[in-house]
């Protein structure tokens, strides 16, 4: 009886970090900025949603200090889990422009739920920058 009144104080001990933790399966966007130009780079998964095990798409809106639409514009994708110490399952790429800023990221897969840190060198004419997004995802 002591052993499960100790489990249950555990559980709602817990209980408010495990719901945190869990609020990131609703998330449909991250952003962050570039290294250089200070670029404002916001990175959504195409369908709204992250399947598990698959290839699937993103969008990636880049934008500059001004808010203007930045194009054209050329993206390498690196990335992995640095917890679990692996790369990406799948090797992404920049393919086309769409539009006002924003750009398809096709053949993107996660493996697992958690932490995946996404790193693109954005290239153009007129500069090299970098950027780096970390995507945690969870079952909802």
């Amino acid at each position: 009886m002591i052993f499960l009144q100790g489990i249950c104080l555990l559980v709602i001990a817990f209980l408010p970090v495990l719901t945190h933790t869990m609020v990131s399966c609703d998330q449909k966007s991250w952003a962050t900025q570039s290294e250089v130009a200070g670029y404002s780079i916001v990175l959504s998964p195409s369908k709204g949603h992250i399947p598990l095990g698959r290839i699937h798409n993103w969008i990636i809106e880049v934008r500059d200090k001004d808010d203007i639409p930045v194009y054209p514009i050329s993206f390498l994708i690196d990335g992995g889990m640095p917890a679990h110490g692996h790369g990406l399952p799948s090797n992404p790429t920049g393919s086309r422009y769409l539009g006002d800023g924003k750009y398809l990221i096709e053949g993107l897969a996660f493996s697992m739920y958690g932490g995946w840190d996404l790193a693109f060198l954005l290239r153009s004419e007129a500069i090299r920058d970098r950027a780096a997004i970390r995507v945690e995802f969870y079952p909802c």
